[in-house]
């Protein structure tokens, strides 16, 4: 189970690294799929000692590289090859989120964490969010944006960042679990 979790984690990674690099979602997917065609036909030449999702970054990239070949894009592949060590930093600190935001959405109430999670995670609109919960659409917005407040107050509280220029994060210390619970 726990493998699966990982793969599916590392495509979407790869998808968003992708989408950051077409900017059309279909054309991601399909180099997304000839990527994951690359990475399953050629694991046979991973070596275990090496970072697996570094890895499959470098053929993405390859995949990509190709792609605005083929298809003779104006696309700087020089540019591309230079912000993919910076991308995948990103992705990596970003990776690094994941388990402190599932934990903060477990603890948030139920109220709360069910519109997010339908909104923010699944995808729902809110609309649909609404009727599927019983309330006025203001009301699932409202819970919503509620929800992502009391997030970024945990993470606020719970947690060290640190940004770069451009106030992105690009490192990031968890405090103890049971800070969350210590909340005013």
């Amino acid at each position: 189970m726990e493998d699966i979790e990982k793969w599916e984690s590392l495509i979407g990674k790869l998808y968003i690294y992708l989408l950051k690099n077409i900017k059309d979602k279909y054309i991601a997917e399909d180099v997304l799929h000839d990527a994951v065609l690359k990475i399953l036909e050629k694991r046979q030449f991973y070596r275990y000692n090496e970072n697996y999702d570094g890895w499959a970054f470098r053929i993405t990239k390859n995949v990509l590289i190709d792609y605005y070949r083929k298809t003779k894009t104006d696309t700087d592949i020089e540019s591309i090859e230079k912000n993919f060590d910076k991308k995948k930093d990103e992705f990596n600190t970003y990776e690094n989120l994941i388990p402190a935001l599932k934990e903060f959405i477990e603890n948030l109430p139920e109220k709360y964490s069910k519109p997010l999670i339908l909104s923010d995670i699944e995808g729902v609109k809110q609309e649909l969010i609404a009727q599927k919960l019983g309330l006025s659409v203001s009301g699932a917005k409202s819970r919503i944006q509620r929800a992502r407040k009391m997030l970024k107050e945990y993470f606020l509280k719970c947690s060290e960042f640190k940004f770069d220029s451009r106030n992105r994060v690009v490192e990031f210390y968890p405090q103890s679990p049971s800070c969350i619970c210590e909340r005013d």
